[in-house]
């Protein structure tokens, strides 16, 4: 569930930086592109796919509008010796939304690379490309502190394996709290956010291997951060490791995942990594792993 729902917030932030990118141009530049949103998490299904339209800057980007239908839509897997052993076809559920075919219910592969293929029904000569290779899986091998008392000395703390890969590893970390309420918030997301119902999933930002803690053993120490914790209680931690893509597109953007706000000057204009031939967006992956956690209150004084 928290893959899932961690999912549409990227995506949302995704679309929040389209519309941002559409504003910072002058609007004799803009052009209308096609827009791809997908993510494929190691060992869990092939995911759904979003295929749309930017807007221009004198329009609030509304997904139902800007939709593309009767696109044909492949998934190409090649194995990790670079020949193609597999293709998966993808059927419009719904306008815009497409996923795979009933039959292609295979499990995401690790260090396996996929590579989209999409056809526009207006334009046979338009294609879209992108591809992404899946990162490494891993694992917590020992929960070193999986409860304690907010902002006390006992930090919430996890080794974890160190997935292989051409470069060092990236990670995103999402929390999700499993019995939220507005009287149970932190002081801190307390102060921060009006609706508690915003703030039951949070996501960090980008965190890189190099930040974390090397064990002789080869694991990684992982410390969670307290700004993690909207709520007082149970909550689930899950942590990303991402892909190129997903690492370019994010560190790229003009605000943080975290709050949406956004870091450019007055007049300037950004520059998005997408990776995407013949449009714009995201085709990216991750692997993840998964660990309940809780947080005590700390005594009245």
């Amino acid at each position: 569930m928290t893959t899932f729902r961690l999912l549409f917030f990227l995506m949302a932030c995704f679309f929040l930086g389209t519309i941002t990118a559409c504003e910072l141009y002058k609007q004799d530049d803009y052009v209308e592109q096609y827009v791809v949103e997908s993510y494929l998490i190691a060992h869990e299904e092939l995911p759904l796919l979003l295929l749309s339209t930017t807007s221009s800057a004198h329009e609030l980007f509304d997904f139902s509008q800007r939709v593309v239908s009767g696109g044909e839509v492949l998934i190409h897997r090649y194995g990790t010796t670079g020949v193609r052993d597999t293709t998966y076809r993808y059927m419009e559920e719904r306008p815009g939304l497409y996923l795979p075919q009933g039959s292609d219910t295979d499990l995401v592969l690790p260090r396996h690379t996929y590579r989209l293929e999409i056809t526009l029904p207006q334009d046979d000569h338009h294609k879209i490309y992108a591809e992404t290779v899946v990162p490494d899986t891993f694992s917590i091998v020992e929960t070193v502190r999986s409860r304690t008392v907010y902002q006390s000395e006992n930090r919430l703390e996890f080794n974890i394996t160190a997935n292989q890969g051409h470069r060092q590893n990236y990670y995103i970390f999402s929390t999700e709290a499993l019995e939220p309420s507005p009287y149970n918030m932190t002081p801190f997301w307390e102060d921060v956010e009006d609706n508690y119902q915003d703030a039951i999933i949070t996501s960090t930002e980008i965190t890189n291997e190099a930040s974390f803690t090397a064990n002789d053993d080869g694991t990684l120490n992982l410390v969670v951060p307290w700004i993690a914790f909207a709520f007082y209680g149970p909550s689930k931690i899950t942590a990303y490791s991402i892909d190129d893509n997903t690492y370019d597109f994010f560190r790229s953007l003009p605000f943080h995942i975290g709050d949406g706000g956004s870091l450019l000057s007055p007049g300037e204009i950004q520059n998005v990594i997408y990776h995407v031939e013949g449009g714009i967006g995201i085709f990216g992956s991750m692997s993840s792993v998964e660990a309940e956690v809780y947080l005590d209150r700390p005594a009245e004084p």
